[in-house]
């Protein structure tokens, strides 16, 4: 006698047919489709085999028990069989079962240090998703993120709601829209704009120093400082007004409200039909109401802006395009979307250099010493930002920050195209459909790419040979092994969708860093202790850090 029922054969094929189906087009976004394949197949076959004289609950119960054990079985065995298109590429097996086993995995922030133990463990490919693989080759940057490069994957399309009438500039996937919408901000980020900005640059940054002064005599968080603000620099360049943080504190709690959100934001972009089903549960449960807070800040600050006008050519001015030069005008709804992606992108990825940057000057002294040297060189010209743009050492210490800890950590994600065929990613095939990412700071720790010590905060690697030689003898005295792969640097990402603000934040950078160091030495406040801020450090795909408790003295 069969231990099997038969009457659970109908569910059974039902279950393995769906999943034939399934398997050739993947779109785990369409909520329709699994409603239609998890709810109505089963339904509807118990509704064609059911046993008469069962109850309509339990028969209902068996079958979708049934329908749905063979349904994932079938699936989790493909997924690790040999004839599963990524099953060239090692990986963790629960990595290979499901991407919501990756997704709770880096829910803690520590997706860069998991990233680079795997990497560590199988080579420079690892599948970290049934369909998704990272890399870490710098020889796959310009086929994955060049000009013939792949488009973005599906991680943007779970951050954001089905029904949102536009898609923020950096989360466009069609590569004709992202250059439509890319024009105001080419504008808005011109060589001739940005000089036209450093007037609030430099206002800002001086307030930001008398305001320190009166601190002086005890313990600030500099994080938090800097964290104002670069917020009341982009609220004067995108809003014509802040909420004056710097001098105000962060009232509104808008830092909290963005910091609180990112885990949740990035968790659905890594399960986007995980985003997509909490967005449509939004309409009646409070999903991310802190990010919906910020949202509603930044519309009643637009809208006021728009109602105001605009009394100088700021940035807000060019993503309007106000003087009516663009051919396809900006609807309303992307200059919404653009002003709060300028917020988020101008001031917290700026904050997290600029942090990272004054940490490693007060873990190493010296190079605040040699920092402060080459801002003093300039004299009364101190805040002339053409003279700044000359400072090596000073662009040294930017570099070295942001090689060892770019504001994006992991990367950005990229797809093969259902449709496309294969696509050849350096030394790998990847076929379609798969999505492929290549971690920044992975890259920049390669010895292939930085040597020697890839993982030291070194600054003089970015000096000419002549000046590093003499400042560090000892460590670059093997003149062969030294690597300095600017193609592998990566902060400012690669390809048609680059950081278009890379010109504006050097040069915001290299103010505050030239005004402050002028200003004040640093050092950590008593306590506290520096491998704390390393600690801190969370990865949801921007990276959030923790306090920075300093102590400042006037130099002067």
């Amino acid at each position: 006698m069969g231990c099997f029922p038969l009457d659970m054969l109908p569910a059974t094929i039902a279950g393995i047919i769906v999943h034939v189906s399934f398997k050739r087009d993947e779109r785990v976004t369409q909520l329709s489709r699994l409603f239609l394949l998890l709810a109505v197949v089963p339904c509807s076959v118990n509704f064609l085999f059911a046993d008469p004289s069962r109850s309509l609950l339990y028969g209902l119960s068996r079958t979708f028990l049934v329908f749905n054990s063979t349904l994932a079985s079938s699936i989790v065995l493909y997924r690790l069989s040999p004839w599963h298109p990524l099953a060239r590429y090692p990986g963790p097996t629960l990595c290979k079962m499901s991407k919501l086993y990756w997704a709770l995995t880096t829910r803690s922030g520590q997706q860069y240090k998991l990233l680079a133990a795997l990497h560590e463990q199988y080579g420079e490919i690892v599948r970290i998703g049934p369909n998704e693989v990272s890399i870490a080759n710098a020889a796959c940057i310009e086929p994955l993120m060049g000009p013939s490069g792949l488009s973005k994957g599906q991680f943007w399309e779970g951050r954001a709601p089905e029904s949102a009438p536009v898609k923020t500039l950096v989360g466009l996937r069609n590569k004709k829209e992202h250059t439509r919408r890319r024009k105001p901000w080419i504008r808005a980020l011109s060589p001739m704009s940005i000089r036209y900005y450093e007037s609030f640059l430099i206002s800002r940054a001086s307030q930001m120093v008398e305001l320190l002064m009166e601190r002086a005599s005890g313990p600030i968080d500099l994080s938090q400082w800097l964290s104002h603000f670069s917020f009341d620099v982009m609220s004067d360049l995108v809003f014509g007004e802040g909420p004056e943080m710097m001098k105000n504190g962060d009232r509104e709690n808008i830092w909290h409200l963005l910091d609180s959100s990112q885990s949740t934001l990035f968790f659905f972009g890594l399960v986007p039909w995980v985003g997509k089903l909490m967005f449509r549960a939004s309409y009646f449960l409070p999903i991310l109401p802190s990010f919906q807070r910020y949202r509603d800040y930044a519309v009643n600050r637009v809208m006021k802006r728009r109602k105001r006008g605009s009394p100088h050519k700021d940035l807000f001015y060019h993503l309007i395009d106000e003087d009516s030069v663009l051919e396809d005008k900006p609807t309303l709804f992307e200059v919404l979307s653009d002003s709060s992606l300028a917020i988020i992108a101008g001031a917290d990825t700026i904050t997290s250099a600029l942090v990272s940057a004054f940490y490693f000057m007060m873990r190493y002294p010296k190079v605040c010493k040699r920092v402060q040297r080459d801002v003093d060189s300039l004299g009364d010209d101190f805040l002339n930002t053409q003279k700044q743009a000359q400072l090596q050492y000073v662009n040294a210490v930017i570099s070295e920050t942001l090689r060892l800890w770019p504001p994006v950590l992991s990367g950005s994600q990229r797809e093969v195209k259902k449709g496309t065929g294969n696509a050849v990613i350096g030394p790998y095939i990847l076929p379609e459909g798969t999505a492929a990412s290549i971690s920044f700071a992975l890259v920049h720790k390669d010895p292939r790419n930085f040597a020697p010590y890839p993982e030291a905060f070194i600054p003089e690697r970015w000096l000419p040979e002549d000046q590093r030689g003499k400042l560090e003898p000892a460590i670059f005295a093997d003149k062969d092994a030294y690597r300095l792969n600017q193609n592998a640097f990566l902060t400012f990402s690669y390809g048609p969708a680059n950081c278009i603000g890379k010109q504006l934040a050097w040069v915001e950078m290299r103010m505050v860093i030239c005004l402050l160091t002028r200003q004040f030495d640093f050092e950590f406040a008593p306590g506290y202790d520096p491998s704390q801020f390393e600690r801190d450090i969370r990865d949801y795909y921007i990276m959030v850090k923790g306090a920075l408790p300093t102590v400042l003295s006037p130099r002067h």
